[in-house]
């Protein structure tokens, strides 16, 4: 039974980072929260 196997190959699929992100956030926004947030990304000038 043990010959039957196939031997396991490499990973397969996407490299991984070098630097992977460790820190994930999930938040929910009500419509005012969501405005609010809109208007601090804007002010705060990053281009994500």
């Amino acid at each position: 039974m043990e010959k039957n196997r196939k031997p396991r190959g490499g990973k397969g699929g996407r490299p991984a980072k070098n630097d992977p992100a460790v820190y994930r956030f999930s938040v929910n926004f009500s419509a005012v929260e969501h405005a609010r947030f809109l208007d601090l990304y804007e002010q705060s000038g990053l281009l994500s």
